[in-house]
Order: C-alpha cells, then sequence, then structure tokens
C-alpha cells in the first residue's frame, strides 16, 4: 500500500464556494430590536353627492312605470253588535 502525500492531490483551481457572496445576505428572522411600522387606516374621503340608487335604463319597448301614490285600504264596514239572546 502506498501513502499518498497531500502535494499530489490534484487541488481545483476554482473553489467551489466564493469566499465574498455577490449577493447581499438577509437574515431569515428580521432582528427583534427594529419594531415594524404600524399600520395607518385607510381613510375613504365621502362623497360628494348623497348615493341614490341607479334605476336602470328602459329599453325601447319598456316603458317606465309612472309612480303612483298609495291607495287608501278601505275600511270594512262596521256592523252593530247583536245583542246575546241569553241576556236580558
Amino acid at each position: 500500500m502506498t501513502t499518498l502525500l497531500f502535494a499530489e492531490v490534484p487541488q481545483p483551481s476554482v473553489p467551489a464556494t466564493p469566499v465574498v457572496p455577490s449577493a447581499p445576505v438577509t437574515p431569515a428572522v428580521p432582528d427583534p430590536g427594529t419594531p415594524a411600522a404600524p399600520e395607518e387606516p385607510t381613510t375613504v374621503p365621502p362623497p360628494d353627492e348623497p348615493a341614490e340608487p341607479i334605476a336602470p335604463d328602459p329599453g325601447p319597448d319598456q316603458a317606465p312605470e309612472p309612480e303612483r301614490p298609495p291607495q287608501p285600504t278601505p275600511e270594512p264596514e262596521r256592523t252593530p253588535p247583536e245583542p246575546d239572546p241569553g241576556e236580558h
């Protein structure tokens, strides 16, 4: 059995991994000492005009129905109560 000397082992001319990374290294977990920026509530400006329901545009074969005032309900006919034949 022959012993190999370290000088006889071929070494690669280019290292497998670069010594200095080309991209900055970012930690997987953020630093707990740096608080996150608080979220600001979303503000929606009020509309300039009040919201009104939009009626659909009737087609040429449909005419819009005119608005009718509510009809009064007829009152039921009143009949006088009949006397109970058992009472006098």
